[in-house]
């Protein structure tokens, strides 16, 4: 192995953690959408049942939050690929960094989408 071929790779690690953080923070983001969403329906029906009723407003947050948290998912998911077909010189493959990005992202479409319906 070269110095070049050394290189490569250091750079190559470093773009897959870099992924792995986006992932993290995104499958955090759309926990806390869940989070927000749960929550704020039990604040509104507890609030209900005193006659005290406020507006409904975790649900429309903890939709929001989670399909920007997919949708920002998807956009690193694309840099990423990007950035990687760049450093491997255009090798076709999925690195398991990508396969994983795009099952958090498709959970996070699906929560949001979850969450409006049975919202």
């Amino acid at each position: 192995m070269t110095v070049d071929d050394l290189a490569r790779r250091r750079t190559e690690l470093a773009l897959e953690r870099t992924q792995l953080a986006w992932v993290r923070t995104a499958f955090t983001l759309i926990t806390a959408g869940i989070a927000f969403d749960k929550g704020g329906r039990a604040l509104y029906e507890a609030r209900l049942m005193q006659s005290r009723n406020w507006y409904e407003g975790g649900h429309i947050l903890g939709v929001g939050l989670s399909a920007l948290s997919a949708g920002f998912l998807t956009w690193t998911l694309g840099v990423f690929v990007v950035r990687s077909r760049e450093l491997t010189a255009g090798r076709l493959g999925l690195a398991p960094v990508q396969i994983l990005s795009a099952f958090v992202s498709l959970l996070g479409f699906s929560v949001a989408v979850l969450l409006l319906v049975w919202g």
